[in-house]
Order: C-alpha cells, then sequence, then structure tokens
C-alpha cells in the first residue's frame, strides 16, 4: 500500500525553501554593510581582541563614541588600553556589553555610559540592525542573548533580500558624512573635522528631550546591569556606570537628584559622578543633544578621567588641557527654489527664520517647496506645527537648507502622499520617530542615496517608507503599483471640479473630529488605492479591517490600501470590528512590549486589543523606539470557526 504524504508537509515545502535561501543569501553573499556606521562594531571588536594588558572598554549608544578622547584617557591612565565600543543606540545597549564581558580579561575595567533615554536605559533590541552590523562577521552574533533570537531569526528574511538587493544593483550603503565606518579611529572614538561646531538650529534637538523620569529605570533593566556586575565581579573585571553627556538646553531638571540617588541604590555596582556633571552647555554639542562636537569630547574626557581616577585611587589631578569655547555656527543662504516663498509663515530665530505655518494660499496647495531663504535670510527649519492637521497637502519637498525635522509637523496631514528630500544628505538633516506620524506618506530620495538613507543613523528607522527616484520633480499621485511615480515624472496638480471618493467614518472620526473624508481621484490611472487607514479614522475599542460600499457592510468589500476602480459619487465605509476583551488572553511583558502567550475566549472574530494590561506605555522618542508600545503593531483579527 502506497503511503501518502500528509498535506501540510507538502503545504511546508515553499516555506522550508524560502527559509533556505534566506540562510544562503544572507550567509553566502559578500558582507554589504561593512562600510556603514554599524559595520564599524566588527572593527572595534577586533581591536579589543587584539589589544593586549589590561583595558578599559567603554559600552554605550553612540553617544559614547562621540563623547571620549581614548588618547587623552591613557595619558591619564598609565597601564590601561582604551578601546571604545560606543555604537549606534538603535543596536540596543545589551549588544556591546555583551560583547565585551565575552573578550574581557582579569584586570580589564569596563565603563558603562548610555544615553539617557529609553531605548538605552533598556532591554531594546533590533535584530535589523544587529544583522547588519554582524555581515560578515558572524561571531559577532554571540552577543545575541538568548531571548533575542525568535526576533532575529524573524528578521533574517527581510535583511536577505535586502542584502542581495544590494549585492546585485551594486548599491552597497556606504554610510554618509561622519555616520560611516571611516569616522572611527583606531580606539574606536569618532574622529572628524566634521563636527567642530553645534549645528542644530537653536542649539538643541526638540525631537530630544532629556528627562529624569523614574518611569526610565525598568527593573528587568536593572536587574539585567546587576547580573552582568556579578559577571565581571567574577572574572576579575570592574564595572562601572557613568552618564553619557546630555545638553543643558534640552534637559528637564526636575527629580534629577532623586533619579541619581535612586540609580545609586537600584545598582550593585559603583555609579561614577552624578547626572547633573555630565549636563554641559550647548555650545560643546554637534548634531545630537547626546554627541559632543570636538571640543566637547576633551572637556568630557577630562571629567571622566577624574571620576576614574578618584574610584581607582590614583594620586594626581587631571592634566587634560580643557579647550576653548566652540566659535558659534554660522547659517549659510543655499541656491535653491524660493517659488513658495509667500505660502509660508515665519518666526525670527538667532541664525534665520523658522517656518512656523502657511499662509492662507499655502494651505489650500497640494504641493509646497519649503523655501531656502527669506528677506535675504536662511529659512534653516520649522516647527513642530508648521504643517500639521493641513487635510489638502499631497506633497512637500525639503531642500538641503533644512537641518532637523521636528516630529509632528505632518502629524494629521491625512492626505500627504510624499516628503521628497532634494539634494538632502541623511546626516545633514535629522530627524526623530515621529516624522510620519498620522501620515502615511513616503520618502522619496535620490537613487544614488536611497542606500545612504536606509542605513543612516537618523533615517533608518524610516527604510521600509524610503523610495528613490530618478529626476528633478516626483509626482504625489499613485502609480501602477500604488507607491508613488518615480523615473522623472512630472508634479501636475489636480484638475479642477475632478471626482472625489468620499470615506466615511461609520461611527470612527479622524483626529481633527471630522467623520468625513474626500480624496482626489486621480486621472493619471483607471484605479487606485484604498486608503490604509491607519491615521485616517479610529474608534474607541474597536480596530479598522477595512472598507465597503454600504455601511451595513452588505456591499463590496474593499481592504485597507487594496487597489479599486472608483465610480462617481462612491462612498466607502468604515468596518469595524469590536476588540476582544483584553482580560481574555494571557500575556507577559517582555523588553519594551507585551507578547500574548494564550487565548482563553470564545469570540468567533478574535480582534487583538491596542494595549493589554493598561493603557498603552507612551515610549520615548528616540529614534528607533516606537512612539507607543502595543501587543501587536495595529490589530490582528483571528477568525475562528463559523
Amino acid at each position: 500500500m502506497q503511503r501518502r504524504i500528509p498535506h501540510i508537509f507538502i503545504s511546508m515545502i515553499p516555506l522550508l525553501g524560502m527559509a533556505v535561501l534566506a540562510f544562503l543569501l544572507a550567509f553566502a553573499l559578500p558582507a554589504q554593510y561593512s562600510e556603514t556606521f554599524l559595520g564599524g562594531f566588527a572593527g572595534k571588536m577586533d581591536t579589543l581582541r587584539n589589544t593586549e594588558g589590561r583595558r578599559i572598554i567603554l559600552c554605550g549608544g553612540s553617544g559614547a563614541a562621540f563623547a571620549v578622547r581614548s588618547d587623552l584617557l591613557e595619558e591619564e591612565l598609565p597601564g590601561y588600553s582604551v578601546i571604545n565600543l560606543g555604537m549606534y543606540a538603535g543596536l540596543g545597549s545589551t549588544v556591546p556589553l555583551n560583547a565585551a564581558v565575552r573578550e574581557c580579561r582579569e584586570g580589564d575595567i569596563i565603563l558603562f555610559l548610555p544615553e539617557q533615554s529609553l531605548q538605552t536605559l533598556s532591554l531594546f533590541f533590533s535584530a535589523e540592525a544587529m544583522w547588519q552590523a554582524a555581515d560578515g562577521h558572524w561571531q559577532l552574533l554571540g552577543a545575541v542573548r538568548r531571548e533575542q533570537w525568535p526576533s532575529m531569526l524573524a528578521q533574517l528574511p527581510y535583511f536577505a533580500a535586502q542584502k542581495a538587493q544590494f549585492r546585485f544593483r551594486g548599491t552597497s550603503p556606504s554610510g554618509d558624512g561622519i555616520y560611516t565606518r571611516d569616522a572611527f579611529n583606531r580606539q574606536g572614538d569618532i574622529e572628524s573635522g566634521l563636527r567642530d561646531q553645534n549645528t542644530m538650529p537653536g542649539g538643541s534637538d526638540p525631537n530630544m528631550p532629556v528627562t529624569f523620569d523614574p518611569s526610565l529605570l525598568q527593573d528587568d533593566f536593572l536587574g539585567y546591569i546587576n547580573d552582568y556586575a556579578a559577571a565581571c565581579t567574577e572574572k576579575g573585571v570592574g564595572f562601572y556606570f557613568t552618564f553619557c553627556p546630555m545638553n543643558a538646553a534640552a534637559v528637564d531638571p526636575e527629580g534629577i537628584d532623586e533619579y541619581g540617588l535612586r540609580l545609586r541604590d537600584a545598582l550593585a555596582c559603583p555609579v561614577l559622578g552624578s547626572p547633573r556633571e555630565s549636563i554641559l552647555d550647548s555650545v560643546w554639542f554637534f548634531d545630537t543633544n547626546f554627541h559632543l562636537n570636538s571640543s566637547g569630547a576633551v572637556l568630557y574626557t577630562a571629567k571622566l578621567a577624574g571620576q576614574l581616577k578618584r574610584a581607582l585611587g590614583i594620586p594626581g589631578e587631571v592634566g587634560i588641557r580643557l579647550p576653548d569655547i566652540p566659535g558659534g555656527h554660522t547659517a549659510a543662504v543655499f541656491p535653491g527654489d524660493n517659488k513658495d516663498e509667500n505660502c509660508f509663515r515665519y518666526a525670527e530665530v538667532p541664525d534665520g527664520w523658522s517656518v512656523t505655518g502657511l499662509t492662507e494660499e499655502g494651505a489650500g496647495r497640494e504641493s509646497l517647496t519649503v523655501p531656502v531663504s527669506h528677506f535675504g535670510k536662511p529659512v534653516i527649519g520649522f516647527s513642530d506645527s508648521a504643517f500639521a492637521g493641513n487635510p489638502v497637502i499631497r506633497s512637500v519637498t525639503i531642500q538641503k537648507n533644512i537641518h532637523m525635522i521636528p516630529d509632528g509637523a505632518f502629524e494629521r496631514c491625512r492626505s500627504l502622499q510624499t516628503i521628497i528630500l532634494q539634494d538632502v544628505s541623511p546626516s545633514a538633516c535629522t530627524v526623530g520617530s515621529g516624522l510620519l506620524r498620522g501620515t502615511d506618506a513616503l520618502i522619496m530620495v535620490s537613487a544614488e542615496s536611497a542606500s545612504a538613507f536606509k542605513t543612516n543613523y537618523f533615517w533608518s528607522v524610516y527604510a521600509p517608507r524610503i523610495r528613490a527616484y530618478s529626476g528633478e520633480a516626483v509626482s504625489s499621485k499613485p502609480s501602477a503599483a500604488g507607491e508613488p511615480a518615480a523615473a522623472g515624472e512630472a508634479v501636475s496638480e489636480p484638475a479642477a471640479g475632478q471626482a472625489a471618493v468620499r470615506y466615511d467614518g461609520n461611527g470612527g472620526f479622524a483626529p481633527d473630529g471630522t467623520g468625513v473624508l474626500e480624496v482626489p481621484v486621480s486621472e493619471a490611472h483607471l484605479r487606485m488605492n484604498s486608503l490604509q487607514g491607519t491615521s485616517v479614522f479610529s474608534r474607541t475599542g474597536h480596530a479598522l479591517l477595512g472598507w465597503n460600499t454600504s455601511a451595513d457592510g452588505s456591499g463590496t468589500e474593499i481592504g485597507l490600501g487594496s487597489r479599486f476602480t472608483p465610480e462617481p459619487g462612491m462612498t466607502l465605509y468604515a468596518r469595524w470590528e469590536k476588540e476582544t476583551d483584553p482580560g481574555a488572553f494571557e500575556w507577559e511583558s517582555r523588553d519594551l512590549s507585551v507578547r500574548i502567550t494564550g487565548y482563553h475566549g470564545e469570540d468567533a472574530c478574535c480582534v487583538i486589543p491596542s494595549a493589554i494590561g493598561g493603557p498603552a506605555r507612551a515610549g520615548n522618542r528616540r529614534r528607533g523606539v516606537p512612539e507607543r508600545l502595543h501587543a501587536y503593531a495595529g490589530h490582528s483579527a483571528l477568525r475562528g470557526p463559523d
């Protein structure tokens, strides 16, 4: 009798084939990320392994790499070599710490100086960043904790696909500006003439406030640090916690002393200095509230050397010569397009002008270009409400005069489709994690800089929504593939009186309180994409599952973001499903999220709620960290038996 292979095993063959292909592409292809900022981690670890004698190992986010002059620290602490493992904060703090303890030996010292943010003061971990850092240097994967491997495996297919794309297109990312592997010196410090001054408009980054909220000190992370300190003690290694430099212009000092005392009480390792000692004037910073300029690194190193010498009982004063205060930064007027100058409102700031909003004319325009100057002075930025709430704008072009885009600037711009970065270097324009909050927009960059944007320190969090274009103009209208057209298509305004599809919230409401939205129909294509809904309508206790041509759901179903043929007078009604009672789930808190482990409800349609175990917690708005922490991203519906 012939045995038949169960259908379930047959259905698994394509999945196994895809898994094998992803594995081969990831590990067999030559490294593609070696020249990036993350690619510098392998060189730092090679230096650590090859350095003999006693070593001082610095661990933390990129703030650590910008903070210290290792050569000066060595002069103050003879007998020690200094290696700086400070890395991109989006990688997570556990990676450099785990890598350091694996290689350290008796007599070494590990200094942990995390940035004052939820991202680095937690068990946060980015599998995507880890794959990029380990590309071609697979021994680095030994720094991945056991509980982090599920996310690593889940991220492997995406990493393999991106790596293959870079390889076969010949577009391997090489970093940009100061955020490249070559910016690290032999000891792992940032060493570049590009960071002589503070380049932040106004002296600080509003996307990165520095607070001392007690909730930053989470029990799971403190437990990890205490276990780590115990492991160091067993190996005869000294372990110290200290504070990363912080820009005084961005610091909220409320509760700072209580925070320092609580930290000392909670940690089973020595704490060097106090938070106040690491708060420095804005003139010492470069492009973020944690990144020091060249002079600031000398100043901070002198402070750190004094703290460490006292902790080790080394006599003598610090001999590091303190630097002069850096000269001020003068904004330049870049050549560019001022055709929409009269569409904006402005406020005068020390270096020029900041856009604060739109004039009546600008508020009615669907396409706008932020000007390079106003009355002969440079336009250097715009406020966090410059475009917010505008229901009309579809395309915004940003030129190279803008060095910072604040979170919230495009919030509730429900029609926005494209943000075009024209001649913008990724490292020259900083953003936070809330740039696209409340929109379904894509970020359009030149084809030659697309890979640099996708791997950049500031922009990598938006990699899935970054698109390349060629030519000088980009259409904000959907193409046949459902993405903004590229390859030099001209921007065209909608024809006057053109038809529109009406979206009805059907019990849900837009952020501005309205329940109805009209979207113009493009004449460029016979079909269009429905709104994705993520920033259009919301309804308390309900999940948006799609659209229907009838309010009662009896008409034609149209999925979120699906292609459909618009008809004259068409109205699409939101289709809602009530969230399942959170009490029907079993769950556990893990890192910065909630993970569902079981379900014991009886709903025919199980809809995962947006928060479990209390209200969704507000996340820290550091790049790489979600703004709200949910059970899963968005909502999921799991249908049971009919």
